[in-house]
C-alpha cells in the first residue's frame, strides 16, 4: 500500500516539473524573436539614413576634387606659359648672339679689304681642309646614328621583353583572383546549406514547440478555475510590466536613434574639416598662381629690358653701315685717282671690292629688317601676354573671394552641428535618466509578482497545490476529494466506498 503511495507521488511530482519546464522554453524563444525582430526594423533605419548622407557628403568632396583639377589646369597652363617665355628668352639671347656675330664679321670684312691678295689664297687652303673635316664630321654622326638605331633596338627588345613579363604577372594574378572567388563562392553555398540546415531544425522546434502549448492547453483547459483574483492580480501585474517593457524598447529605440545621429552629426563634423582643409588648399594653390603671375611679370620686364639691348644692337649695326659707306667712299675716290693714273689691274680689284663690299651691305640691310620684324612681334606678343596676365590677376581674386565666402559658411556650418550636438547629448542624458526610473519600476513590479506567486504556491489554507488543510486538490491530507488518503470518495487504498480496492463495501474489484 505505501509502495503504491509513492509511486503515486514521483508520477505526479515529476508530470508538475514537465509542465513547468516546457512553459519557461516557450517564453523564452518569443522574446528572442521580439528581440531579433526589433534589432533588424532599427538597423534597417539606421543604414538607410547614414547611407544616404554619406552620398552627399561624397557628392560635396567630388566637387571640391573638380574644383581642384581646375586650378592644377590652371597651374599646369601658367606653367606652359612660363615655358613659352623662356623659349623666347632663349631666341632673343640667340638673336643678340648673331647681331655680336655680324659684328664681328663687319670687322673682319674691313681687315678683309686690306689683305685681300693673301686671304684668297689662305681661303682655297682652308676650303680644301674644311672639306675634309666635313667628311670626316659626316662619317662620325653616321657612326652615332648607327650606334644609336643598335641601342634603340636593343632597348626596344628590352621593353617588348618586359611588357611579356607583365603580361604574364597580370595573367598569374587574374587567375589567382579567379581562384579566390571560387573558393568564396564554395564557401558560401555552404553557409547556405548550414542555414537551410538551420531553419529546418527551427521548424522542427517549432513544431515540438507548438505540440508542447497544444499539450500545456489541453492540460490547462482540464485544470479548475478556483484561484481567479490572484490570477487577475497576477495578470495585471504582468500587463505593467510588458508596458514598462515596451516603454522600455521605445526609450532604447530613441537612444539609438539618437546615438545614430550623433556619429552622424560626428560625421559631418569631420568631412566638414576636410571640406575646410581643401579650401586651405586651394586657397594656397591660388596663392602659387599669384606669385606664379608675379613671375611672369618679371619675366615680361626682362623681355623689354632684352629688346631695348636689341635695339641699342641694331642702332650698332647702322653705325657699322655708316662705316663700310665710308670706306666704300674711300675706295671710290682711289678708282678716281687710278683713272687719272690709269692703272688697270688696280681699278679691276677695286671694281671686285666694291661689289663685294655692296652685297654684303645688302645683306646686312636685309638682316636688320628681319630683326625688327621679329622685335615687332615680340612686343605684340608682349601685350598680349600682359593682357592675359591681367585676367588671370582678376580671375584670381574672384577666387579668393569665393573661396573667403565658402570659408564663413562652412565656419557657420560647423557651429550649428556643435550646438545641435550639445543639444543631442543633454537629450541623451534625460533618455538615460528615464531609462533608470523605469528600471526601478520594473523591479518593484517584479518583487510584487514574485511575492504574489510565492503566495501562490506555498502558503497555505485553501484551493491548490501543497499543503495543508481543507478542501479542494492535490496531494496530501485529509479531507474530501482526490487523490491519496484517507476517508470519503474516490480513488485508492482504503475503505468505503467505490473503486480499487480493498476492504469493504461496494463495487469494483476484488
Amino acid at each position: 500500500m505505501h509502495l503504491y503511495w509513492y509511486i503515486g507521488v514521483i508520477f505526479t511530482s515529476t508530470t508538475t516539473t514537465t509542465t513547468t519546464t516546457t512553459t519557461t522554453t516557450t517564453t523564452t524563444t518569443t522574446t528572442t524573436t521580439t528581440t531579433t525582430t526589433t534589432t533588424t526594423t532599427t538597423t534597417t533605419t539606421t543604414t538607410t539614413t547614414t547611407s544616404l548622407l554619406l552620398l552627399l557628403l561624397l557628392l560635396l568632396l567630388l566637387l571640391l576634387l573638380l574644383l581642384l583639377l581646375l586650378l592644377l589646369l590652371l597651374l599646369l597652363l601658367l606653367l606652359l606659359l612660363l615655358l613659352l617665355l623662356l623659349l623666347l628668352l632663349l631666341l632673343l639671347l640667340l638673336l643678340l648672339l648673331l647681331l655680336l656675330l655680324l659684328l664681328l664679321l663687319l670687322l673682319l670684312l674691313l681687315l678683309l679689304l686690306l689683305l685681300l691678295l693673301l686671304l684668297q689664297l689662305l681661303l682655297l687652303l682652308q676650303q680644301r681642309q674644311q672639306l675634309l673635316l666635313l667628311l670626316l664630321l659626316l662619317l662620325l654622326l653616321l657612326l652615332l646614328l648607327l650606334q644609336l638605331l643598335l641601342l634603340l633596338q636593343q632597348r626596344q627588345q628590352l621593353l617588348l621583353l618586359l611588357l611579356l613579363l607583365l603580361l604574364l604577372l597580370l595573367l598569374l594574378l587574374l587567375l589567382l583572383l579567379l581562384l579566390l572567388l571560387l573558393q568564396l563562392l564554395l564557401l558560401l553555398l555552404l553557409l547556405l546549406l548550414l542555414l537551410l540546415l538551420l531553419l529546418l531544425l527551427l521548424l522542427l522546434l517549432l513544431l515540438l514547440l507548438l505540440q508542447l502549448l497544444l499539450l500545456l492547453l489541453l492540460l490547462l483547459l482540464l485544470l479548475q478555475l478556483l484561484l481567479l483574483l490572484l490570477l487577475l492580480l497576477l495578470l495585471l501585474l504582468l500587463l505593467l510590466l510588458l508596458l514598462l517593457l515596451l516603454l522600455l524598447l521605445l526609450l532604447l529605440l530613441l537612444l539609438l536613434l539618437l546615438l545614430l545621429l550623433f556619429l552622424l552629426l560626428l560625421l559631418l563634423l569631420l568631412l566638414l574639416l576636410l571640406l575646410l582643409l581643401l579650401l586651405l588648399l586651394l586657397l594656397l594653390l591660388l596663392l602659387l598662381l599669384l606669385l606664379l603671375l608675379l613671375l611672369l611679370l618679371l619675366l615680361l620686364l626682362l623681355l623689354l629690358l632684352l629688346l631695348l639691348l636689341l635695339l641699342l644692337l641694331l642702332l650698332l649695326l647702322l653705325l657699322l653701315l655708316l662705316l663700310v659707306l665710308l670706306l666704300l667712299l674711300l675706295l671710290l675716290l682711289q678708282l678716281l685717282l687710278l683713272l687719272q693714273q690709269r692703272q688697270q689691274l688696280l681699278l679691276l680689284l677695286l671694281l671686285l671690292l666694291l661689289l663685294l663690299l655692296l652685297l654684303l651691305l645688302l645683306l646686312l640691310l636685309l638682316l636688320l629688317l628681319q630683326l625688327l620684324l621679329l622685335l615687332l612681334l615680340l612686343l605684340l606678343l608682349l601685350l598680349l601676354l600682359l593682357l592675359l596676365l591681367l585676367l588671370l590677376l582678376l580671375l584670381l581674386l574672384q577666387l579668393l573671394l569665393l573661396l573667403l565666402l565658402l570659408l564663413l559658411l562652412l565656419q557657420l556650418l560647423l557651429l550649428l552641428l556643435l550646438l545641435l550636438l550639445l543639444l543631442l547629448l543633454l537629450l541623451l542624458l534625460l533618455l538615460l535618466l528615464l531609462l533608470l526610473l523605469l528600471l526601478l519600476l520594473l523591479l518593484l513590479l517584479l518583487l510584487l509578482f514574485f511575492f504574489f506567486y510565492y503566495y501562490y504556491y506555498y502558503y497555505y489554507y485553501y484551493y491548490y497545490y501543497y499543503y495543508y488543510y481543507y478542501y479542494y486538490f492535490y496531494y496530501y491530507y485529509y479531507y474530501y476529494y482526490y487523490y491519496y488518503y484517507y476517508y470519503y470518495y474516490y480513488y485508492y487504498f482504503y475503505y468505503y466506498y467505490y473503486y480499487y480496492y480493498y476492504y469493504f463495501y461496494f463495487y469494483f474489484y476484488y
